[in-house]
């Protein structure tokens, strides 16, 4: 069978001697090339069979843990680009806040019909996303959470959620219902005398605890996992995998100097599982029956920073072993499959000789130690970028 264009397209990306350099340009060339096609699917799955190429690991030595340096690191500040570049989408602004009167001015022009029309509009959403992952970096895990949420191809987020845009009952629900939008605002729901789509099966989000049972509902549960805000507090967040995780029967964890205010797009599934594990690597490692934490959540220019910080302990190894081998069998996991692309990770902690260190574990640089005053237990620092 004859070569496609796309076929070659595959080859060049799959090509190890092509740099990323050469690799966005290649993207570049190709979107713009796919962009002239008509067909919406094949659209979509062209650009996802070459954003996402299968390449299946060497399994020549499967019992052995990988390399510490094998693990590529990934800029932080690419996820929050990406989500900070949807949320401002006209576009796919409709996917995360309720619709108002003016957005669906923005929708009706923009699909070149005089009425609001759901299958239109869902379409403009699915050639949106396509043009923004083209041109911003979202993580593997991002984009196939948000596409499945889009086209309903697959569940999203850690609940496994299978309301979609793209269900098939949410369009025999704009056929019985035209020219409503799923997920109006207040105004619209006045106007219309019609509130919007109700869920088949309703949901308690694991984040927040409050319930989702329409689509306006749906779409601030989705917000919710990459927007960390006001109305979505992480400190609440926190508090309850604290309650649904026992934390507290074995660990005295107190909340001080904790921001209720600062605003941050970033995977807060993931980070919250990184969280998690610390707080599960502080309690693998500790002698002591009873642990006492403080988290704390604040800003440092344009960064945002999440601290735990355990007390009345210190750094199990020496400086210079922590610079050469800082990895173990707890921690490779956590930088792998948490932190690398989410946030760096430094820790500071008083050391053998009562010397006190900030380390940068993870941050895309060579590791160094920094001497600091006297400190007292161990300090993690995840540094959200933005």
């Amino acid at each position: 069978m004859a070569k496609t264009k796309y076929d070659f397209i595959k080859e060049l990306f799959e090509d190890k001697k092509v740099n990323q350099n050469q690799r966005e340009r290649i993207l570049e060339l190709a979107s713009r090339e796919i962009s002239l096609e008509s067909n919406l699917e094949e659209r979509v799955q062209k650009i996802e069979d070459i954003l996402f190429i299968d390449n299946p690991p060497d399994n020549t030595l499967p019992d052995l843990p990988p390399p510490q340096n094998i693990i590529k690191y990934i800029d932080p500040i690419n996820l929050y680009n990406a989500l900070h570049a949807y949320n401002q989408n006209p576009i796919l602004k409709t996917t995360c806040h309720p619709i108002s009167s003016a957005n669906i001015d923005i929708i009706v022009h923009q699909s070149g019909s005089r009425e609001y029309d759901f299958k239109k509009h869902l379409e403009l959403i699915k050639l949106n996303f396509i043009d923004l992952a083209g041109n911003e970096k979202f993580t593997t895990k991002m984009y196939m959470l948000i596409k499945n949420y889009l086209t309903g191809e697959g569940t999203w987020s850690s609940q496994n959620i299978k309301a979609s845009w793209g269900n098939k009952d949410i369009e025999e629900w704009a056929n019985r219902n035209p020219n409503i939008a799923p997920n109006p605002e207040d105004s619209l729901i006045e106007a219309t005398e019609n509130e919007g789509y109700k869920l088949e099966k309703e949901f308690i989000s694991k984040l927040t605890n409050k319930p989702i049972r329409n689509f306006n509902e749906l779409v601030l549960y989705f917000k919710s996992l990459w927007h960390i805000k006001d109305d979505n507090p992480l400190q609440r967040i926190l508090e309850i995998r604290n309650s649904d995780y026992k934390y507290e029967e074995w660990a005295n964890i107190q909340f001080i100097d904790f921001s209720q205010t600062l605003n941050l797009f970033t995977d807060v599934d993931k980070l919250v599982q990184a969280y998690s594990k610390i707080i599960e690597l502080i309690k693998e490692n500790s002698n002591r029956n009873h642990q006492e934490i403080v988290i704390s959540y604040y800003e440092e220019g344009s960064k945002k920073i999440l601290s735990i910080h355990q007390l009345n302990t210190s750094w199990k190894k020496s400086i210079s072993d922590t610079i050469e081998r800082p990895f173990g069998n707890s921690m490779l996991p956590l930088i792998e499959n948490q932190i690398n692309g989410l946030c760096d990770l430094h820790i500071r902690a008083k050391f053998e000789n009562n010397q006190n260190y900030e380390l940068n574990l993870w941050d895309g640089k060579e590791r160094k130690a920094k001497l600091i005053p006297m400190f007292d237990g161990v300090q993690y620092l995840l540094i959200l970028k933005k």
